[in-house]
């Protein structure tokens, strides 16, 4: 209980039954602090800082708004995007195949059982995929680096734009990654190298 009492910011954690999204409260939790690195509210977040600054806005809102705004959010904009890609098909079909497609998945699975960001992960993604796919390759890469700068993994994504030959966007995605990284740090209390440290 001692870790919902600690954040101010937070209130009413059991959402559904005893079910609280976990990973969405832990993460808001840490958000709403000042450093989620130096103060601790039980141990330093293992969490990258652009993950951090990008909820800090829901970590002001009662819990049960913030989770409703999170995951109505990400369904919405996940939905939205596969349904313009199947403009071809019925709309019938179109409704269908995007609430499969973009439903049951393991991202948004996880997002919508735990709260987890996988879910904005998904909708950066399927965000760089589209503009690629549109010629759009500086966009997409933007958000392949705003991806890797929540999660790390998601650089790999990279391959595909050495793979088209975009070493151009390649380093956009690099540099994006890295300077969200940077600039998020510098927003925590305790300065660039403590909070680093602490992570790392």
């Amino acid at each position: 209980a001692d870790v919902f009492d600690r954040s101010p910011a937070i209130t009413g954690p059991a959402i559904i039954g005893s079910h609280y999204f976990g990973d969405l409260l832990q993460t808001l939790q840490y958000s709403g602090l000042a450093s989620p690195y130096l103060d601790r509210i039980s141990s330093p977040s293992i969490a990258p800082p652009f993950t951090h600054v990008l909820l800090k806005p829901l970590s002001a809102l009662p819990y049960a708004l913030a989770l409703g705004v999170f995951l109505a959010g990400i369904t919405v904009g996940v939905l939205s995007l596969l349904a313009a890609q199947l403009s071809e098909v019925t709309l019938p079909l179109r409704l269908l195949a995007a609430a499969v497609i973009g439903l049951l998945n393991y991202p948004m699975l996880f997002m919508l059982d735990r709260g987890n960001v996988e879910g904005v992960l998904l909708l950066m993604l399927a965000a760089a995929a589209l503009s690629a796919r549109h010629g759009a390759w500086t966009r997409s890469a933007v958000l392949i680096g705003a991806a890797a700068a929540m999660k790390g993994y998601p650089i790999l994504f990279i391959l595909i734009l050495l793979g088209a030959r975009r070493y151009r966007d390649a380093t956009v995605a690099v540099i994006t990654a890295a300077t969200l990284t940077l600039l998020s740090f510098l927003t925590f209390s305790g300065g660039l190298l403590e909070n680093a440290r602490v992570l790392l």
